[in-house]
């Protein structure tokens, strides 16, 4: 290896002999390539397996522990001790399903595999569900959601644009450490839906802004340091984009972030047909 701007370079150098008709060498051909791409991908591999496992071991070190300590037969808890148990339980539980869907998700995008059920969806049942269910896993946060009751149904696949909006909503919870407001919005604009989380969290700097959609990829920011795959965010882009969409962020540090995306409205025949069924 060698160093060229503070920046580490790999190459791979092979040789072969030139031969003269006679069989005798006349020289060596030296063939330089610079393999740093795939060296980095191999780093972010080795990075993404520890921190998958780290991921892994976390919940299920929690779920375990608390699950044992309700098992034990010579000690008695009180029925608020039980409940607080259960809820971490569930909690950590929830995050371990939310961590392997995401693993999944970003398999079948590289393979080409990703499968959508693009359906009319009336959008107000499905925020309501990611609030209510994020709601009852902290107590110092507060959600304020802003959908209108006459929403046009938006073009998507139900599980995906749920997968989406909870990735937000959980990206919005760590980081704002000391709670708040989490806000949830969708309305229509510009013939399509636009989707909005917002929090008043610790931000994001200008320079870790632009990649925080990359795979793997974890800004430093929050207290403790940063916890996750880097998954998240990658997989609600592709999701989006995979639904027709676009998806971006905006972000100041110390004053929050806003990851807003776009999807499109359903066709009014498929609206109708909708509304029929719901009828």
């Amino acid at each position: 290896t060698c160093r060229k701007d503070s920046e580490k370079i790999w190459l791979s150098v092979s040789a072969a002999p030139i031969r003269d008709p006679d069989g005798s060498i006349a020289g060596v051909v030296h063939v330089f390539r610079d393999i740093s791409e795939y060296k980095e991908i191999d780093r972010m591999k080795s990075d993404f397996v520890a921190t998958v496992s780290h991921e892994l071991r976390t919940p299920l070190t929690s779920i375990l522990g608390f699950s044992k300590t309700l098992l034990r037969t010579d000690a008695r808890f009180s029925d608020a001790s039980r409940e607080s148990f259960l809820l971490e339980i569930v909690r950590e539980g929830e995050r371990l399903a939310r961590l392997i869907e995401d693993v999944l998700s970003v398999s079948r995008i590289e393979a080409g595999k990703l499968r959508l059920d693009l359906k009319a969806i009336d959008v107000g049942p499905t925020v309501s569900q990611v609030v209510k269910n994020m709601a009852r896993l902290t107590s110092i946060h507060n959600f304020v959601i802003n959908v209108a009751d006459d929403l046009p149904r938006v073009s998507a696949d139900p599980d995906k644009l749920y997968q989406v909006l909870l990735n937000l909503v959980v990206n919005a919870i760590k980081y704002s450490p000391d709670g708040g407001p989490i806000t949830v919005t969708a309305i229509e604009r510009d013939g399509g839906m636009r989707f909005e989380v917002a929090d008043q969290g610790v931000g994001i700097s200008a320079e870790h802004l632009p990649y925080v959609f990359e795979r793997f990829y974890r800004a430093a920011r929050g207290k403790g340091g940063v916890t996750g795959t880097g998954l998240g965010l990658f997989v609600s882009k592709s999701l989006v984009e995979q639904m027709g969409g676009t998806i971006r962020a905006e972000s100041e540090v110390g004053q929050g972030s806003r990851f807003f995306f776009d999807l499109p409205l359903a066709p009014a025949e498929e609206a109708e047909a909708e509304d029929k069924i719901a009828s």
